[in-house]
């Protein structure tokens, strides 16, 4: 079973695929960041994807697809934040 944090309910599975997703798992492990930051991230990518998908008139499911370049590998975009807050520690996991 899974940890969840008590500040942000991520499990700890959801907090890695989100990193991995926003290309900062490396800076998650080493502490850099911490799990409520990389959600809050996460789900303000996620939140830039249906904004984006709206306003062009596209479905989400469209858009949130994996890039495609044009020999058909998927490429992956990494975000970058600078942190501007710390919030939850290992002691915020049940």
């Amino acid at each position: 079973m899974n940890a969840t944090c008590r500040s942000c309910g991520s499990t700890e599975s959801q907090i890695v695929d989100d990193a991995r997703s926003l290309g900062l798992l490396k800076e998650l492990q080493r502490g850099i960041y911490t799990c409520c930051q990389i959600v809050v991230w996460a789900d303000e990518q996620w939140l830039a994807w249906v904004e984006a998908a709206e306003e062009d008139g596209k479905a989400v499911d469209d858009v949130t697809r994996p890039l495609e370049s044009a020999e058909g590998e998927t490429v992956i975009v990494p975000v970058r934040r600078p942190p501007d807050f710390r919030l939850g520690d290992a002691s915020d996991f049940r």
